[in-house]
């Protein structure tokens, strides 16, 4: 039995599909880099998360202990132009995973961390905008953060490898959420 080779115009197809992607992801990068040419924070480490303010400050986290040669223990804040806001320093114990930003300009911390300015923070915590702890937040988990989302509601949902899943509101209180049940789609 014979077999035509008929391949060639999917096979252009697929080549010209991913000479596009890797074009755009190129040109998607290239833009993003060049919107701040200047900015280095010179991190000595990771960054694994980012989150930027209303007024255009850059929130980092991650694996590091020193930017722009500053002590800043896995968190610290840039000024729009990128130099280190040398009035931020909340001072975590360990690694930081995650942040979010609340509509009140409150800031959300989540990772590997117990403390948080010398105080006792199990995986996170919340700061106010100056960076000093918020004392009034004092929630915990029992295992490491890794995402933190802000609900329209005020609400807090997190993220990451618990025992027990829970759902914060506002001011730091549990509330329990179903488990999830994922199945697989008939077929």
């Amino acid at each position: 039995m014979r077999y035509s080779n008929n391949c060639r115009f999917g096979q252009t197809w697929l080549v010209a599909i991913i000479v596009l992607f890797t074009s755009l992801a190129f040109r998607t990068y290239a833009a993003v880099g060049d919107a701040e040419p200047g900015l280095d924070p010179n991190v000595g480490a990771t960054v694994l998360c980012t989150a930027v303010q209303p007024d255009g400050k850059i929130l980092i986290g991650g694996f590091f202990g020193v930017v722009d040669g500053a002590s800043r223990p896995f968190i610290a804040r840039l000024n729009a132009d990128g130099s280190l806001d040398a009035g931020f320093n909340p001072g975590a114990n360990n690694n930081v995973y995650t942040i979010a930003v609340q509509p009140d300009g409150k800031i959300l911390m989540g990772g590997l961390f117990d403390a948080v300015g010398g105080v006792t923070r199990r995986h996170i915590a919340r700061v106010n905008a100056d960076g000093s702890l918020d004392t009034g937040f004092s929630p915990e988990t029992d295992l490491p953060v890794h995402t933190i989302n802000v609900l329209p509601d005020g609400k807090i949902l997190l993220s990451g490898i618990f025992l027990d899943s829970s759902r914060w509101n506002a001011s730091g209180g549990c509330i329990p959420m179903a488990p999830l049940t994922i199945r697989s789609a008939p077929r």
